[in-house]
């Protein structure tokens, strides 16, 4: 399992304090009871206390760090206020779905294509987005016409998926591109399922952070809450040092 560090960064001191130095999932276990960032903070409050750490929660954050090797590591999102099992494969036999479907229909379904928004600003999702596929001719003469980037290969035409997906967001009429929004979910949910369990989890649970935060955004907006979509799903870190 990929190994993560929880870190306390308190903006009016510089200071930064790293609470948790484990396994990604036992960190998700722990985030997920909290029902958001400021609970969590609270949490450790007698940590930072021993630390001469005085809690700050207008200009302090979490920030949780996936040690990718020695010197990489990159920030996602924290698990909150979550206690359903991520599951990370279907089981046709107990009716379950595993999280990347839940997602992949979820990037064909949203409301203003919120969620597949929120997969393209992630930079760890957008990796998975990293693929191109072959269309056909009309396809090809199709996206030509609506800007997308497309490109032939020893007399195939193809299109990069993320290009693809960008222009998705802005479209509510698909066209000729439905059929092939569709058959290319299908082909990102099985190279993600494909890959090694430890990386299946990091996109899953990543891919839970954004589901909540859409489910979220959407029950705002049907209150007529003034919000920003998905904007937590975006680690909001202000600067980290």
């Amino acid at each position: 399992m990929k190994k993560a560090t929880l870190v306390y960064k308190d903006y009016n001191t510089g200071k930064s304090i790293t609470l948790e130095s484990t396994y990604l999932n036992y960190i998700d276990s722990y985030t997920r009871n909290y029902n958001n960032e400021e609970d969590l903070k609270l949490a450790y409050l007698d940590e930072l206390k021993a630390k001469d750490i005085k809690l700050d929660l207008e200009n302090s954050d979490f920030i949780l760090y996936a040690i990718k090797d020695e010197r990489t590591r990159e920030v996602l999102p924290i698990l909150l206020n979550d206690n359903k099992e991520i599951d990370l494969y279907d089981n046709y036999y107990d009716n379950k779905k595993s999280q990347i479907e839940i997602s992949r229909k979820l990037m064909f379904n949203s409301k203003d294509r919120m969620y597949l928004k929120s997969v393209i600003d992630n930079k760890s999702l957008m990796r998975t987005l990293s693929f191109s596929v072959n269309i056909s001719y009309s396809e090809y003469q199709y996206a030509i016409k609506k800007g997308i980037e497309v490109y032939t290969e020893d007399g195939k035409y193809y299109v990069t998926i993320l290009d693809l997906f960008k222009y998705i967001t802005n479209e509510n009429k698909l066209g000729l591109l439905r059929e092939l929004f569709e058959d290319t979910l299908d082909i990102w949910k099985r190279r993600v399922s494909n890959l090694t369990t430890d990386d299946v989890y990091y996109y899953s649970r990543t891919l839970r952070v954004l589901q909540n935060d859409y489910y979220t955004s959407v029950k705002d907006l049907t209150s007529n809450k003034e919000i920003k979509p998905y904007e937590s799903a975006i680690t909001k870190v202000k600067k980290i040092v």
